[in-house]
């Protein structure tokens, strides 16, 4: 996904809109600080719908990946209704087994099994991204061992598949995301001629010095704005 655009970033550079001659290396830059941007988030925030398969956590509450999250088609057709589907199939490994999620109890009831966690004023999005099951939990599987008295809660092997709508539009996208990837364009227009960042540069019998610019370097200029839209993994 791109986080910004081409007229946005000429106008940021000083870079006239008649002239065209950089915006092919802008455009591919772009895209690079786009696929950046999202592993240093550890989420996608290109809108569309999503089939993802997540494990049981055993609570009331599964946090899907990306957000916000939608009970309609909202930006695409506001008008159909399309809150997320949930399948559970305890055998399903992932999708790997036959038949998963097939069955004619797989598919759990909206409003009934479980709901989204709606905390937006329009009624229809959820910024927190949960699925709260009713009157139960995201089950794991359970399992008995040989010596003990009582089961115990095994590792989940992706029983649950959920497809929903979610994310943003390039026009949606908060203002430090897009200025996180400006500032990244702009510093890698610099250095990608040269593979390195200039440090200093002398005229009179030319002198040219170079420091290397790691990419964690380059990143911790955009963190302190994109903080609060990292997915935080524990």
């Amino acid at each position: 996904m791109l986080y910004s655009d081409i007229r946005e970033l000429k106008t940021m550079l000083e870079i006239p809109d008649a002239d065209t001659s950089e915006d092919r290396k802008l455009g591919i830059i772009n895209e690079h600080v786009g696929n950046w941007l999202e592993e240093w988030t550890n989420r996608k925030f290109q809108y569309g719908q999503w089939t993802e398969v997540y494990k049981g956590t055993n609570t009331q509450k599964m946090p899907l990946r990306r957000r916000p999250v939608y009970a309609n088609q909202a930006i695409a057709n506001p008008a159909i209704q399309s809150p997320p589907q949930v399948y559970y199939d305890s055998g399903a490994y992932y999708g790997s087994a036959q038949g998963a999620w097939t069955s004619q109890d797989a598919l759990m009831t909206y409003g009934v099994d479980f709901c989204l966690q709606l905390d937006q004023s329009d009624g229809i999005t959820s910024r927190c991204a949960i699925l709260n099951r009713i009157g139960n939990y995201w089950l794991r599987p359970s399992a008995r061992a040989a010596g003990l008295l009582s089961p115990f809660y095994t590792f989940d092997t992706g029983s649950y598949r959920v497809t929903y709508t979610a994310g943003m539009t390039v026009n949606q996208l908060p203002a430090q995301l897009r200025l996180a990837a400006d500032l990244l364009v702009s510093r890698l227009r610099w250095i990608i001629p040269t593979g390195q960042e200039v440090s200093n540069e002398s005229y009179e019998e030319r002198s040219v010095g170079f420091i290397t610019s790691e990419k964690m370097k380059l990143m911790s200029l955009c963190a302190p704005l994109l903080q609060g839209h990292r997915n935080w993994s524990w």
